[in-house]
């Protein structure tokens, strides 16, 4: 078994057992305690969110570029790889 398919499996069996675990939560509790639940899930999981620290990176003005410079400089990436052109008009293509 692959890397991929024992997650694919891991993922769709830990959703099975959460939809049946959800079900039998809702009809024993009662709708309104499983939102209560969800929503105190939530604020633990911002509270330990806010909790993480984080460090700033400041780039040295030389380094930096303008949102203009940024994207030229993508269209001319894109248009050095034909794959990518070839990719980027089935997406234009299929989004219209």
């Amino acid at each position: 078994m692959t890397r991929r398919t024992a997650i694919s499996v891991m993922m769709n069996t830990v959703q099975i057992i959460g939809y049946a675990l959800a079900g039998v939560v809702i009809s024993t509790s009662g709708v309104v305690i499983c939102l209560i639940l969800d929503s105190m899930t939530f604020l633990i999981t911002g509270y330990f969110y806010g909790r993480i620290e984080q460090q700033e990176i400041l780039m040295k003005p030389s380094k930096m570029t303008t949102l203009k410079a940024d994207v030229q400089a993508g269209y001319q990436f894109v248009a050095k790889k034909e794959i990518l052109v070839y990719i980027l008009g089935i997406t234009i293509v299929g989004n219209f």
